[in-house]
């Protein structure tokens, strides 16, 4: 069904010197915003500045800043705004961590004290209204989760784009997609774009779960989280509009490599292997594999031979899915 414009869908070692806020219940802010950062200088405080402009409270809403060891401004520029606004807090990690934001991402979720957790990567920006509206959505309902859409800027042509997820998306705020079981809706959910940055999540059910970002030497694990997430959630909330911008095709932007996307293949597998051990596979089985498949028939376009025959093993031979 469809209420106030949403869609209401049923069914670490690193420490910072930087005081947390208290405990007491009354206290605890709404939202917990964990902003990510690593030599993001251009970006960082058109980044900040949207995220301290929001139009919640202050005293609502925690930021959570966690540095990479960046080696260019970005820490000083994290520290400027940390010494103007109380709620900003900053994680400084002693080394950097190997791969995307997993590491980063996962402390910045262990000192959370919201009821929601959010997440804005340093070099994209978000609408002063994000959270305000996702939460709106999210409490009312007692969501799990709440997502809404997001516009692209590529920063070599500057150009703004919408979002990738097309028809998918609007399909969502149809009566005939409300009438729909809550497995049927989550199979839609599951291919949208997996961006954590489009979300919040509410702090006790990924606690409950035990839901992490996976860590190792690799990038893109935005889709793992993704489906440990929707599948665990027993009710979702979706807000129509493109509430963050996300910035791509910038120098330096590792996820732009092409070595990195042959990783994909870990998170497949990853992906297969939790759905087995919480038994969502027999109800979500042919959700994934249809998901491996396009994500076969896509790097097939974007890799070159080498990458892609290394790809292709790994999802036939340790996935077992192949291109029909």
């Amino acid at each position: 069904m469809q209420d106030k414009g949403f869609a209401v869908f049923p069914g670490s070692p690193f420490s910072s010197a930087d005081t947390p806020l208290s405990d007491e219940r009354n206290c605890l802010p709404d939202v917990s915003v964990i902003v990510t950062i690593y030599n993001v200088e251009p970006y960082l405080a058109q980044c900040l500045d949207s995220v301290v402009g929001m139009t919640l409270d202050p005293a609502r809403v925690e930021i959570i800043i966690v540095d990479d060891k960046s080696t260019d401004g970005s820490l000083d520029i994290a520290r400027a705004y940390a010494a103007k606004h109380p709620n900003v807090s900053i994680v400084a990690l002693p080394e950097n961590t190997p791969g995307g934001v997993g590491f980063s991402a996962n402390i910045g979720m262990k000192r959370a004290k919201g009821k929601y957790i959010g997440f804005v990567d340093g070099d994209d920006y978000a609408d002063p209204t994000m959270f305000a509206k996702l939460l709106a959505a999210a409490e009312p309902a007692e969501a799990d989760l709440a997502i809404c859409d997001f516009s692209r800027y590529c920063e070599q042509d500057k150009t703004l784009a919408a979002s990738d997820d097309g028809r998918r998306w609007s399909i969502l705020f149809t009566p005939e997609f409300a009438r729909l079981p809550l497995q049927r809706q989550k199979s839609v959910i599951l291919h949208l774009s997996p961006v954590p940055w489009r979300k919040i999540y509410r702090r006790a059910f990924v606690e409950k779960h035990g839901i992490a970002f996976p860590v190792g030497d690799f990038f893109f694990e935005d889709s793992p989280f993704h489906w440990f997430n929707v599948l665990f959630a027993e009710k979702i909330v979706c807000v129509p509009e493109a509430l963050i911008t996300h910035r791509f095709q910038r120098p330096g932007q590792t996820t732009e490599q092409l070595e990195q996307r042959v990783n994909m293949a870990i998170h497949a597998e990853s992906i297969k292997k939790f759905m087995h051990t919480h038994g969502f596979y027999q109800d979500y089985g042919q959700d994934f594999e249809t998901w491996a498949r396009i994500l076969i028939s896509n790097m097939s376009r974007i890799l070159p031979e080498p990458l892609f025959h290394k790809f292709y093993r790994h999802m036939a031979d340790t996935v077992g899915v192949r291109l029909e």
